[in-house]
């Protein structure tokens, strides 16, 4: 069949109706996503002091999710495009749940990394469904809209548990134990809360019912061989390197700094993920104002990462501060803006969003492994976080260069 009698990858001509029901609903999936994925975080000290593990153990803990974020990826986009959102998010949502709770159980090293590996079979749907949900429901401006929106979701939860597990919930509870269970009871409700009301677009299932097996694999394979794709999914390294390994450890790096752990918490942590929701508005909103805006916006994005990165290891009071605000703007903004990015992309579209978000997922996670691993294995090895943080500072402005291709 030639290039011009083949069937277009994009969406369909009949535009999905916009429904924020089911994008409150996903919001909600991305909350959980970020509070199970961020419930270590706060509790590293007292874990490490409880289990008796390491810097580098706990850098190999924090990034286990990660790890098998990049084989369970693809798997999890072809599974979403082939039985819909509904059914799929349904899934990640309850191995979520389940990762949260053995957690509370782990008695040493292994079972907590097994623990933690477990969130990245759950994960991979969430993050790769979801912006199948927005793509399926929605379309042109709302699109970016919608997509700036969601990815708030997972920030929110970062706050929720990094700004409240120190001052409420750890005094509650008694324990870390005890704050993992509680964490696993909202998964577990908020799974219920979408298995009762989510649902798929009158499209998606008009279109899983109308493509064959055969049509499917050629779209996969096509979406796979796609030079913008890879470009897009090329940059989402950088940004899964720096979200992941300063995400987790920079509450830590402003401990063994001085400050006290609610403080590291909340300047660490909350700061960074509020501004970040911020960003993902912001910034989503300004890439989508015009065609051609996606490129330069992209590389503003990842260059003004890069300094802030690069502050947090030179500065203190204040200026630290704006570093850590600036950075959690940015870095909050630049995977919703990539996955955007790849919802335009001809050859892509609705239809096969989830195969392209997941190899998204699989090549990002590897950079999403090596930021824990990086840092923690940097600070046994120096007795600081200072050269770990300037190499993923370098990684984000090498990435400038492939980000020149972009043409969304």
């Amino acid at each position: 069949m030639s290039a011009e009698n083949a069937a277009p990858l994009s969406d369909s001509a009949t535009e999905p109706r916009a429904n924020w029901t089911q994008l409150a609903l996903g919001w909600l999936l991305y909350f959980c996503f970020g509070i199970v994925s961020t419930s270590l975080v706060p509790i590293i000290t007292l874990v490490r002091e409880d289990l008796g593990i390491s810097y580098s153990e706990m850098g190999f803990v924090l990034g286990a999710w990660q790890l098998v974020y990049i084989g369970s990826s693809a798997p999890a986009g072809i599974l979403i495009d082939r039985i819909g959102a509904k059914k799929a998010l349904a899934i990640g949502a309850l191995i979520m749940c389940a990762s949260a709770l053995i957690r509370s159980f782990a008695d040493g090293f292994p079972l907590l990394f097994a623990s933690v590996a477990l969130f990245g079979l759950g994960g991979p749907v969430i993050s790769s469904g979801i912006p199948k949900l927005v793509a399926d429901w929605f379309t042109g401006p709302s699109r970016g809209l919608a997509s700036g929106i969601y990815m708030t979701g997972a920030a929110a939860g970062g706050v929720f548990v990094l700004g409240l597990t120190h001052v409420l919930f750890l005094p509650m509870t008694g324990s870390w134990r005890g704050v993992l269970v509680f964490y696993s009871v909202i998964a577990a409700a908020l799974a219920a809360l979408w298995i009762a009301f989510g649902r798929d677009s009158p499209e998606s299932i008009s279109d899983r019912g109308s493509a064959g097996s055969g049509s499917r694999f050629a779209a996969y394979r096509q979406v796979i061989l796609n030079p913008a794709v890879l470009v897009v999914v090329t940059v989402g390294f950088a940004g899964f390197l720096a979200g992941h390994g300063l995400r987790n450890w920079l509450p830590q790096i402003l401990e063994t700094g001085g400050m006290s752990p609610t403080a590291s918490g909340l300047t660490g942590g909350a700061l960074p993920a509020l501004t970040g929701m911020l960003g993902s508005i912001v910034i989503l909103r300004l890439a989508s104002m015009r065609p051609g805006n996606r490129r330069p916006v992209t590389i503003g994005t990842l260059a003004l990462s890069g300094v802030a990165i690069a502050a947090t290891t030179f500065s203190g009071g204040w200026p630290l501060t704006a570093a850590i605000a600036v950075l959690g703007f940015c870095a909050g903004a630049l995977m919703p803006l990539l996955l955007n990015t790849l919802m335009e992309t001809p050859g892509v579209g609705a239809r096969n969003l989830g195969q392209a978000s997941g190899l998204f997922f699989a090549v990002g996670e590897v950079g999403g492994t090596l930021g824990p691993v990086l840092l923690g294995v940097t600070a046994d090895a120096t007795g600081s976080f200072t050269s770990g943080v300037l190499i993923v500072a370098a990684v984000m402005w090498v990435m400038i260069l492939p980000a020149l291709l972009i043409r969304a």
